[in-house]
């Protein structure tokens, strides 16, 4: 029974970490989250007035959820969906940016070719990186992390291990340059022009520092924080209104919520891939080490006397 009991365990060691860990070490369909980010001191453009406010407080909530019954989604790739909307402190509406992604559940990383993946409704982009979430068991090096702004990936770099409440939590910095996201033509005074009048060839150009604090079992980002900016240009460099600056950071629910589900997360993991397995190997091996051991004492103990010395001490007895 020990034999039997320590090759089932040991079996069972193994079977968990081939097949069970790849079914329940992904990432959900049904994903549903939320963050809030907010600034204060935040420049920003007001298109229907025409007119640029320094010191606006400003807020961006973002809700994540996921679709389980899209075509593309099943057992290796999750389709989620991203709504990003930035209103300031009166409710006025800032900017709206709607992100569909297909992610390989294993590694979170996007997924080609997609049917389901769109930004702004714009079905010709092509996601590529990560998004929303790093993969489980979180390296000490560089990530590729799409910018939806830009429309394309940049290198977040590892800096450094930090604490958030006793956490440990990698800290990943991305920098986007100064990136043209569109090309179009405003009235001279949002241009920078004095003397101009009439409307004036401009480029709108981007850039952001993000800076990410991730749990590394999980995958999920604790805290975040932009600093980005976007303005008008011309052609000939003059630079124009800008049209938002500032600095934007997950608020204090955000954070807490984020620690939550990242250390619910953790231990599931740990439990699944390190705990469970380690568990079975030990109580396999036991079983096995005993049972040998009781096998081996069975054969090598001595057999009982037969024959006349067995006997004698009847005889001896029946005749007094």
């Amino acid at each position: 029974m020990l034999l039997g009991i320590g090759a089932f365990c040991a079996v069972a060691a193994v079977a968990v970490r081939l097949f069970l860990v790849p079914q329940l070490v992904v990432l959900p369909l049904d994903q549903d989250g939320s963050s809030v980010a907010t600034g204060t001191g935040v420049t920003v453009f007001y298109p229907g007035d025409l007119e640029q406010r320094s010191g606006v407080e400003v807020r961006a909530g973002r809700d994540v959820i996921g679709d389980p019954r899209a075509p593309d989604a099943g057992p290796d790739v999750a389709v989620w969906t991203a709504s990003l909307l930035i209103t300031d402190s009166e409710g006025a509406l800032i900017g709206v940016t709607e992100d569909r992604v297909c992610l390989d559940r294993h590694t979170a990383q996007a997924v080609q070719p997609c049917a389901a993946e769109r930004l702004n409704g714009d079905n010709r982009v092509r996601h590529s990186g990560l998004s929303y979430t790093f993969p489980f068991g979180v390296e000490q090096r560089d990530y590729e992390l799409f910018d939806t702004t830009a429309q394309r990936p940049f290198p977040a770099r590892f800096v450094g291990e930090e604490q958030i409440e006793g956490t440990t939590v990698y800290r990943f910095e991305q920098v986007v340059p100064e990136t043209v996201t569109e090309r179009r033509e405003v009235p001279a005074q949002l241009a920078g022009g004095v003397e101009v009048t009439g409307d004036v060839p401009v480029e709108r150009i981007y850039t952001n520092v993000r800076t990410v604090w991730v749990e590394p079992t999980s995958g999920v980002i604790v805290n975040g924080q932009e600093q980005q900016r976007q303005f008008f240009r011309t052609p000939d460099g003059t630079e124009g209104v800008t049209l938002i600056e500032g600095t934007l950071r997950f608020d204090d629910a955000t954070v807490a919520a984020g620690l939550a589900r990242a250390l619910d997360a953790s231990a599931r993991i740990t439990l699944v891939t390190t705990t469970l397995p380690i568990t079975l190997g030990v109580v396999g091996l036991l079983a096995l080490v005993g049972g040998a051991l009781l096998v081996r004492g069975g054969q090598t103990r001595p057999a009982p006397a037969r024959g006349r010395h067995a006997t004698a001490p009847l005889r001896a007895q029946a005749g007094s």
